[in-house]
């Protein structure tokens, strides 16, 4: 039981760092404004209101590419239990991102997606890495 929830949590580091890298590359390509505030919510509300579709596909990119990557390293280290491990770092990606949309506004479709779309990543992660991806089971 101690080596599965190591292996979660190291699943869990390894999808925000994913996501870091991610939304990293995307604020160099679409970089924020210099006096952008972050402790200022109607500052944030505004800049990510105004973002181009292209920053905000990043940021989307990151929360779905996260849990898929971090999952497929993480049931690598226990194969025989993928299910259990992909389920724990999705629940907790979603739950992250859920915490990051409610501290700033998001468009809709960036809130459904943030939401719903980590746990089905993190588990094609896993099936990914224990080779059930083809086999659907």
């Amino acid at each position: 039981m101690g080596k599965k929830i190591l292996v979660v949590l190291a699943g869990i580091v390894i999808s925000a760092i994913v996501i870091g890298v991610i939304e990293f590359i995307g604020h160099q390509v679409f970089p924020p404004p210099a006096d952008l505030d972050i402790t200022n919510k109607e500052m944030m509300a505004d800049f990510i209101a105004n973002l181009p579709l292209g920053a905000l596909l990043f940021v989307v990119g990151a929360w779905l590419i996260g849990p898929l990557v971090g999952s497929f390293i993480a049931c690598k280290f226990m194969p025989e239990e993928w299910r259990h491990i992909a389920i724990g770092i999705g629940v907790a990606i979603a739950i992250f991102t859920v915490m990051n949309i409610m501290m700033f506004p998001h468009p809709l479709w960036m809130t459904v997606v943030g939401a719903l779309f980590p746990l089905p990543m993190a588990y094609l992660g896993g099936m990914l890495a224990v080779g059930k991806a083809n086999k659907g089971t």
